[in-house]
């Protein structure tokens, strides 16, 4: 009897839920199986609704592996190929004012094959959401109008009902229905919802030529763009700067570009206690919530270049809610209503179901242990130093007293310190009879600054003093002659153990960390068939 499978979209996010059913599909030649896909919308578009996203070559391998070749060759119009030497697929992300504080490197690719195709390092490319969707459900028999409140376990399989009487039975459901899932809520009751604290407002904007000139003069042809403000709050926008039809009247004849435009700030700004109407929110009321991301923007920022830009941008966002998507730019739109930021908290759950089945573990000197889990806990090192006074005191005035410090270089390299501000006793001979503080120093940068070939770059990974020395020199290199490099970056790394001690005890802290050169890794999971 064949296996049926029974896909429950709820909410019409459908990327997960509809890549799922193709890959059921595409596999039915090895198992037979019928699916069944159901929408709660009375049509698949009853919701124009769809941000940009980005695509990552981890998330276009898998795309691939799901879909038939049939729809594979539809992609492009989801995700046109990049348009050389006018688009960045990569991230950009600046301060307040604009200053670049990270720009990572990305690998040029000519489409989403290409895209699929590259096994190191992170590449990503934009991609409209609602032309994806739109993509994967060519095809596809949604049931529509198919709103489901519960379903109850047999030992035969699973009855599914929905709000119009109706019941289906199948082997397997799926909720692919989102964060208020109501098949997880029934299936897990104790699992919470966590709030993170940070408020959301997104929008789809159509940008004309003359503003997306000035954010390129701030962020480059770079398609991700996010600014930090030193108070919690932050912008994102991706875009594609390929032009797009315009159904409205524009006063000037110039191209225009579909952008998404998010503002995320501290979800305790709006618990601000007014009587003022001009600070009251209404989310039912678009105008109201821009109103309100302006007036943020405006006491949050400084006045600048770029804040003129975001407020000018934010302008260009619908004020009303409209009702013909034809006539609207990209026949699109998204509510500009407030969106709390939230996830699943697994830790709610106080014990999972445990399985039968257990692991046997085996050691070099031929003994055998038996366990339910085996949780591997290896370890990266990184170097640990001690930290004089008056040098803590430097970096305090740069980072105050936060004890992780993390700096972005704009050539890809980053620094991070973690530390603790109590004195830890001192085995070794100080000139200074002052305190010191133990730290943990990390210094991370594009592999292949380690393929120049040159005699006085050649590293030892068994001599610490080589292996700090060539630190020194990427940081004197990609970073600029500033208080924060001088005083900071190259006096830290001095204090960095130049050999090998063979003593414990006289060594500070009584903790050695080889200094060597560790490439970032991680396990692949595209790769098991």
């Amino acid at each position: 009897m064949p296996s049926n499978y029974l896909l429950n979209k709820v909410h019409n996010e459908g990327l997960g839920g509809l890549s799922l059913y193709h890959a059921l599909i595409k596999n039915k030649d090895k198992k037979e199986f019928n699916v069944k896909i159901f929408e709660r919308e009375s049509s698949p578009t009853d919701r124009w609704q769809g941000y940009h996203i980005g695509l990552s070559n981890y998330g276009a391998q898998s795309l691939l592996n799901c879909i038939p070749s049939s729809i594979a060759a539809n992609l492009p119009k989801a995700m046109p190929n990049p348009v050389p030497d006018v688009e960045t697929h990569g991230i950009i992300i600046t301060d307040q004012v604009g200053n670049v504080l990270l720009a990572p490197p990305t690998k040029p690719f000519k489409d989403v094959y290409e895209l699929a195709k590259i096994s190191r390092g992170l590449s990503s490319m934009i991609t409209y959401r609602d032309r994806l969707r739109d993509v994967l459900l060519e095809g596809v028999p949604v049931k529509c109008n198919k709103k489901c409140n519960k379903y109850v376990e047999t030992q035969e399989g699973i009855w599914v009902f929905f709000e119009d009487g109706t019941q289906e039975f199948c082997n397997i459901l799926v909720g692919a229905d989102g964060i208020n899932s109501p098949i997880r809520k029934q299936k897990l009751p104790e699992l919470q919802i966590v709030n993170y604290g940070i408020t959301h407002v997104g929008v789809d904007i159509s940008i004309p030529k003359h503003l997306m000139d000035r954010a390129s003069k701030i962020h480059g042809n770079v398609l991700a763009r996010k600014t930090l403000g030193t108070k919690g709050d932050s912008t994102f926008m991706m875009t594609r700067l390929i032009p797009i039809k315009q159904e409205q009247n524009v006063e000037k004849n110039e191209p225009h570009y579909r952008a998404t435009l998010v503002y995320s700030y501290p979800s305790e700004l709006d618990n601000v206690d007014t009587e003022s109407e001009k600070t009251k929110v209404d989310d039912n009321d678009p105008a109201s919530v821009i109103e309100h991301v302006k007036r943020l923007i405006r006491t949050l920022r400084p006045d600048c270049e770029l804040t003129d830009l975001l407020l000018e941008l934010w302008d260009l966002a619908p004020k009303t809610i409209p009702n013909d998507p034809i006539k609207f730019p990209f026949k699109n739109y998204n509510p500009v209503q407030r969106r709390m930021m939230r996830d699943i908290d697994p830790m709610s759950i106080k014990s999972w179901t445990k399985t039968k089945e257990g692991v046997w573990v085996s050691f070099e000197d031929g003994t055998q242990e038996f366990c339910n889990i085996l949780v591997g806990a290896d370890r990266i090192n990184s170097p640990n130093i001690s930290i004089p006074k008056h040098l803590m005191d430097k970096a305090n005035k740069i980072h105050g007293n936060v004890l992780a410090r993390k700096t972005l270089g704009t050539k890809g390299d980053s620094t991070f310190m973690m530390t603790r501000l109590i004195p830890i006793k001192q085995e070794q001979n100080d000139e200074k009879n002052e305190p010191h503080y133990r730290a943990t120093l990390v210094y991370s940068y594009p592999s292949e600054l380690d393929n120049v070939e040159s005699e006085k770059v050649k590293v030892d990974d068994n001599d610490p003093s080589s292996v700090i020395e060539h630190v020194k020199r990427l940081i004197r290199t990609l970073r600029p002659d500033c208080e924060l490099t001088n005083l900071l970056l190259l006096e830290l790394w001095d204090l960095a153990p130049k050999t090998i001690p063979n003593d414990p005890i006289k060594f500070p802290f009584k903790t050695y960390n080889p200094i060597q050169r560790r490439m970032m890794r991680d396990i692949d999971p595209m790769s098991i068939k």
